[in-house]
C-alpha cells in the first residue's frame, strides 16, 4: 500500500511544478505585454523618453522588407531620429486593429515572455493617408525591449513621404530628382538631389541635414562614400 501511495505522489509533484511554470510564464508574458502597449502609446505620442526608457541600451532591431531575407538592422538611436523627424515635418501614426499573442520557446513549446504582434496602423502627412499591415516579434530582457524583428514593406510608407516632399519627378526612380523636407513652420530641414530607387536615395546625390552635407554614392538609401 506505501508503494502505491508513493507512486500516486509522483505524477502530482510533476504536475504541480509544470502548472507553476505556466503560471510564471504566463505572468511573464502579461507583464511584457504590458511594455509593449506602452511602447506603441509612446510612438503615437512622439513620448520620446517613454521609448528610452522602454528599450535596453544594446537593443537591435531589424527590419525585412522586400528583398532583403537576411534583415536590416536598425538601433535605439535610429527609432529615437525617426521619430523626432517624423514629429518634425508632422506626420502622424495610429494603431488600429492589433492582436497580440505569446512568444513560443522551439524546443518545450512553452511561453518564452516574448510577444508577437500582428497589428494595422496608418500615417497621415498634410491630409494624405496611407495604411499598412504589419508582423513583429519583440523580446525582452529585464523587462525591456532588447530586439524588434519587424516584417513589412517600409517602402510604401518611404514613397508616401516622398511624394508629398518631392519637387521634381516622382522621387521614387530617376537619376535627378529633389526632394525637400519642410518642417511644420514651413522650413527647409533636409533636402536630397540625386539619384532615386524604389523610393530610396541610389546613385550619385547630394544629402543636405542642417550643417552636414553629404555628397557622393548612395546605395539603397544608404551613404557609401564620395
Amino acid at each position: 500500500m506505501r508503494k502505491l501511495l508513493l507512486l500516486l505522489c509522483v505524477p502530482l509533484i510533476f504536475s504541480c511544478g509544470e502548472n507553476n511554470d505556466k503560471e510564471n510564464s504566463l505572468a511573464l508574458y502579461k507583464k511584457n505585454l504590458e511594455v509593449c502597449k506602452n511602447y506603441a502609446k509612446a510612438q503615437e505620442e512622439f513620448d520620446i523618453e517613454t521609448i528610452d526608457n522602454l528599450l535596453t541600451e544594446d537593443f537591435e532591431g531589424y527590419i525585412y522588407p522586400a528583398n532583403s531575407p537576411k534583415g536590416i538592422m536598425f538601433n535605439k538611436n535610429q527609432i529615437i531620429n525617426d521619430l523626432l523627424f517624423q514629429k518634425e515635418i508632422g506626420i502622424a501614426t495610429q494603431f488600429k486593429h492589433t492582436v497580440y499573442l505569446p512568444g513560443m520557446d522551439t524546443v518545450n513549446l512553452q511561453m518564452d515572455g516574448s510577444v508577437r504582434v500582428y497589428f494595422a496602423f496608418s500615417s497621415s502627412l498634410q491630409g494624405e493617408e496611407i495604411s499598412l499591415t504589419c508582423y513583429q516579434t519583440i523580446d525582452f530582457k529585464d523587462g525591456k525591449i532588447s530586439r524588434l524583428d519587424l516584417f513589412m514593406d517600409r517602402s510604401g510608407v518611404t514613397n508616401f513621404v516622398n511624394s508629398i516632399f518631392c519637387v521634381s519627378e516622382d522621387c521614387i526612380n530617376g537619376a535627378n530628382d529633389t526632394i525637400n523636407y519642410i518642417n511644420t513652420d514651413g522650413e527647409l530641414i533636409k533636402q536630397y538631389i540625386g539619384g532615386f530607387k524604389n523610393g530610396k536615395f541610389h546613385g550619385e546625390g547630394t544629402f543636405t541635414d542642417n550643417k552636414d552635407v553629404y555628397k557622393g554614392i548612395f546605395e539603397n538609401g544608404t551613404f557609401i562614400g564620395e
